[in-house]
């Protein structure tokens, strides 16, 4: 097709070449999420140029901070991952694909999942060169199509080492085409099934919070209700505990946990 030659070749000065994909099939599913970084650069008015390299440098540490954190989450949980630099040089896009076409409800559940076990572990990172992740919305809106991300290797921004897949150093990978038949893609019950060691685990995670929180302090019970009114221990709300879980005078049964988490007696 001369319009995907065109964007690998990218010979457009104004780079009209680019070819995008809507993720949001008509059915409302995905064959891919991807996170977006950015490093939300400014341009600085009236500064030396010095302060401007400085800042530039600060911009670059903190969106390819948040990137190996991410990368680190997936390792941890056996998630296969891209990491392309972006068409500008200045932030980076986080692919995961996936070997059938998946609800994009799904796919982002998942990929918040991700961004807050990411976050839980590394305080220190305030991911802020996060933007968005794609597809960006459930369902296709009506009278449009979702939004659009450009595809990699586009020609111009290649040779500028950007738009290309590189490695957890953010060095390119030396075949391109080498590396993206190597890709490793995620099923959907590779994302819904958890194993029993990891409910265990969190299980015991959750316990130890309780255990941290329900203490008398400075004489005062603390009331551990909102921890899952809020839907367990995340910070946004998490359909998953939502009305299972029920604290009566600030006690929770634990039969109640092992029932809804579902773990098997042995």
């Amino acid at each position: 097709d001369s319009r995907i030659y065109n964007h690998l070749a990218g010979k457009d000065l104004y780079c009209r070449d680019v070819i995008g994909i809507y993720p949001l099939l008509l059915d409302n599913c995905c064959n891919f999420l991807a996170f977006d970084f950015d490093s939300h650069k400014k341009n600085f008015k009236n500064t030396e140029k010095s302060d401007d390299a400085a800042n530039d440098n600060s911009n670059s540490e903190k969106w390819k901070n948040d990137v190996r954190s991410v990368c680190k989450t997936c390792g941890e949980y056996s998630i296969f991952h891209s990491v392309e630099i972006s068409r500008s040089g200045n932030g980076a896009h986080l692919w995961i694909f996936f070997s059938e076409k998946i609800k994009a409800k799904t796919a982002r559940q998942f990929g918040s999942l991700i961004l807050q076990a990411s976050m839980l572990k590394n305080h220190s990172i305030s991911f802020e060169s996060f933007d968005r992740m794609f597809p960006n919305q459930d369902e296709i809106p009506n009278g449009g199509y979702g939004n659009l991300i450009a595809l990699p290797l586009q020609g111009r921004a290649v040779k500028e080492k950007h738009s290309v897949f590189t490695d957890e150093y953010f060095l390119p990978y030396d075949d391109q085409w080498k590396y993206l038949s190597s890709v490793q893609k995620l099923s959907e019950k590779e994302i819904i099934e958890i194993e029993k060691s990891e409910r265990a685990k969190r299980i015991n995670d959750l316990l130890k919070i309780l255990k941290t929180l329900y203490r008398d302090i400075r004489g005062r019970r603390e009331n551990l209700t909102p921890i899952f009114i809020i839907g367990g221990v995340y910070n946004i709300k998490n359909p998953f505990f939502e009305n299972r879980l029920r604290v009566n005078k600030n006690c929770l049964d634990i039969k109640t946990i092992l029932n809804t988490i579902n773990i098997d007696k042995e």
